[in-house]
Parts: C-alpha cells; sequence; structure tokens
C-alpha cells in the first residue's frame, strides 16, 4: 500500500504531466489538410494557427495579447474568458500625459509600432493597431505595415476586419 504523502507525490506527477501533454496539444499545428479556413489555437496563448486552402501558418498576436478561441482573434486578456489572470501590458503603460493634449502619441523610442498611448485628461492608456499594421503618428492612423515597414516582427495572415 502506498503512504498518504506518495500519494500525493504522484498525483503531482501525474497533474504536471498532463498539464504539459494539454500545453503541447494546444502548440501544436492543426492539420489544415481537412479543416475549413480560419484562425484555430489555444486559448489565452500568445500563438495560433491559420489554415488557409489546406496549408498552416503560424502566427503570433501582438504584444500583450492573446488568442481568443471563441471570437478567432487576438485581444486583451481582460475581455478573454478564462484569461483574466494573465497580466495585460498594455493596460497600465508607462507614459507620462501630464501637460499633453488629448490625442494619440507614439510610445517613446519605438518605431514601427503596432501599439500606441491614447492621451485623455492626462490619464495614459496604450491601444493595439488592428492586426499587421503599425502607428503612424505623423498622420494618427493606424498605417499598412507593408507600406511602413520592411521588417516587421510579426508573421502569418491578416485577420478579418
Amino acid at each position: 500500500a502506498f503512504s498518504a504523502s506518495a500519494m500525493v507525490i504522484l498525483s503531482a506527477f501525474f497533474v504536471a504531466a498532463l498539464c504539459r501533454w494539454a500545453l503541447a496539444v494546444e502548440y501544436d499545428p492543426p492539420d489544415c489538410s481537412e479543416r475549413a479556413d480560419g484562425h484555430y489555437g489555444g486559448n489565452c496563448l500568445s500563438k495560433f494557427h491559420t489554415c488557409r486552402a489546406g496549408h498552416v501558418i503560424t502566427s503570433h498576436c501582438p504584444h500583450g495579447l492573446y488568442f481568443d478561441r471563441r471570437n478567432k482573434r487576438c485581444d486583451y486578456p481582460s475581455t478573454i474568458d478564462g484569461c483574466h489572470h494573465l497580466k495585460n501590458e498594455l493596460e497600465a503603460p508607462d507614459f507620462d500625459c501630464d501637460g499633453l493634449r488629448n490625442g494619440p502619441y507614439s510610445l517613446p523610442n519605438t518605431i514601427c509600432s503596432p501599439t500606441y498611448v491614447i492621451c485623455h485628461n492626462e490619464v495614459a492608456s496604450t491601444r493595439a493597431c488592428p492586426n499587421y499594421t503599425v502607428f503612424d503618428e505623423e498622420g494618427h492612423v493606424n498605417m499598412q505595415q507593408l507600406y511602413i515597414c520592411v521588417h516587421f516582427p510579426f508573421t502569418g495572415m491578416r485577420f478579418d476586419r
């Protein structure tokens, strides 16, 4: 017979192995040969997969955003069921809006960034551009990355808008 402590240790190893297996399954690309075109991935992960014409493309959400399996898009963790525990680096920017007019601003020391800051009544909040676009401070718009940056840190297909 096993002692109580041996059972606890055995249970802990089983749970750890099960968790590692579950994460590995969610990270594995799907077999797209018989799947409908679309986005697939595990909830609350920064990585997701897109099936297009039987082929798989692995992509990553913009920094601070995570894949929402139900809505099939990258979003803030606070808006995704079951992801509230994740830290959202975009919701609390290190940006000083004191003395600045209300409106959008580039993050300091960034070029071709997919995120930007909105100052409203001297309070900063960070926003993400639509996937595969970057913020253009000159025109205060989200520009298609293809025309702004040659080397962009994201890969994959654009989401439906």
